[in-house]
């Protein structure tokens, strides 16, 4: 996942990656503790206690004395700060394999994002619900744009048309895109854009691969515990 920052933010990007991790884990545990410390969280995730509280703290989460943090209380102190309880109103471009998936997702209102419409280029994708969310031509864009008070653009269109979706979006006055194409786009500075890419994570997680065949001596024996890749000369 690649972040382009075109704006300041008020925290940074590691700490409000960091936030949900806790959120989920605090879930987890929800019926079973009443109060947790941050050393026990940090046990738990394998993180320094010390980055847990300053990553509260900056939340403007206190714990109490003595007793640590509510479970109940840090969840919705932390489901508030994330903007996960109030729901931000999003129109996805693109409607095939990726923007379907994301339409078909229920969980994603959970985490504050509620698509309220769809668009697509292919005439035969139109006029339909799909997922319960209409979808209209491309070409009708900015008419119903104006009238949803949409705060956030989603992009799953193939790279060569991402560019000319964002800049529909730009000038429909959304200044925040999720963007799942592989182009970097270009944006006033006023619009912030995440970059959904895979590739980062894929990289670590082969190159762990990489290292364990290596350790366990399978590198040089017949493929018997993973799949090959074949390339064509």
């Amino acid at each position: 996942m690649i972040i382009e920052e075109n704006s300041n933010t008020q925290i940074s990007n590691r700490i409000l990656q960091r936030l949900p991790v806790y959120y989920h884990f605090l879930q987890s545990i929800e019926d079973q503790n009443q109060f947790i410390s941050s050393s026990e969280i940090a046990k738990k995730l394998n993180l320094s206690s010390i980055q847990i509280r300053k990553d509260f703290a900056t939340a403007g989460i206190e714990g109490k004395q003595r007793c640590g943090y509510d479970v109940k209380d840090l969840i919705v102190s932390l489901r508030s700060f994330l903007g996960w309880d109030i729901f931000t109103k999003a129109a996805l471009v693109g409607t095939g394999k990726i923007g379907s998936s994301l339409m078909a997702y229920k969980d994603l209102i959970n985490y504050g994002v509620n698509i309220e419409i769809a668009f697509d280029s292919d005439a035969r994708k139109t006029g339909i619900k799909k997922f319960g969310i209409p979808v209209y031509p491309i070409t009708q864009f900015n008419h119903y744009i104006s009238n949803q008070n949409i705060e956030m653009g989603i992009i799953t269109v193939p790279e060569s048309r991402s560019q000319e979706v964002a800049d529909l979006m730009v000038n429909s006055n959304i200044n925040v895109i999720w963007n799942f194409s592989m182009n970097s786009l270009e944006v006033p500075s006023k619009v912030f854009v995440l970059q959904h890419d895979m590739s980062p994570d894929l990289a670590i997680l082969l190159n762990k691969v990489k290292n364990n065949r290596q350790t366990d001596g399978s590198l040089n024996k017949k493929q018997d515990k993973g799949y090959e890749i074949k390339t064509n000369n």
